[in-house]
């Protein structure tokens, strides 16, 4: 239901366990997609590769190197939206 969403925005270090990994990849499997596009291609990636991977990351993010799909100011001020009844 769409009144019960909420975004995370903050995660914990600890690693997720593997076995919730692969029941979620299973649940999504069987997640409709527009027209059976299916436009997704998941990665998991943990231990060194991971912090590689974010090292990276966060290096061309402090160069300005990353293309972005929105503008971002290094802010989120959040979004207020009152309740029509």
């Amino acid at each position: 239901m769409v009144s019960s969403r909420r975004s995370v925005r903050a995660f914990l270090r600890d690693p997720v366990d593997q076995a919730l990994i692969r029941k979620l990849f299973t649940l999504a499997a069987l997640t409709p997609s527009n027209c059976n596009t299916q436009p997704w291609l998941p990665h998991v990636v943990s231990g060194a590769k991971r912090g590689l991977i974010r090292d990276a990351l966060m290096k061309t993010v402090g160069l300005g190197e990353n293309q972005l799909d929105f503008p971002y100011e290094g802010k989120y001020d959040g979004v207020y939206r009152q309740r029509q009844l």
